[in-house]
């Protein structure tokens, strides 16, 4: 499994908001994790200076499947896995959204 740090972000929180159709995404990054929020199918943000791509392909029935750099993942809330060399937990599950942490 590959290991990345997520030292190289800033310590205090960085936030990005994205709205382009029905898709906005938004994220925050602090102590080596970042919480991603992804909402609409397609949504799509980078993190680490456009390193890292995080990609929601749709969430229903309490079920979202999202992508981290292009490995495909499927998670309930409250699941947590690794995911692309990162260790990833699904803190909230709606209809057409997810939240992540990423580590």
């Amino acid at each position: 499994m590959k290991s990345r740090s997520l030292l190289a972000l800033p310590a205090l929180a960085l936030a990005t908001v994205a709205l382009t159709g029905c898709t906005s995404t938004s994220y925050s990054c602090s102590n080596n994790q970042c919480t991603v929020t992804l909402s609409g199918a397609g949504a799509e943000t980078e993190l680490l200076d456009d390193t890292l791509t995080v990609r929601l392909v749709g969430a229903s029935d309490g079920q979202a499947e999202f992508t981290v750099d292009g490995t495909s993942a499927t998670c309930a809330q409250g699941d947590e896995q690794a995911v692309a060399g990162y260790q990833v937990v699904c803190t909230e599950v709606g209809d057409d959204k997810v939240v992540l942490e990423l580590s």
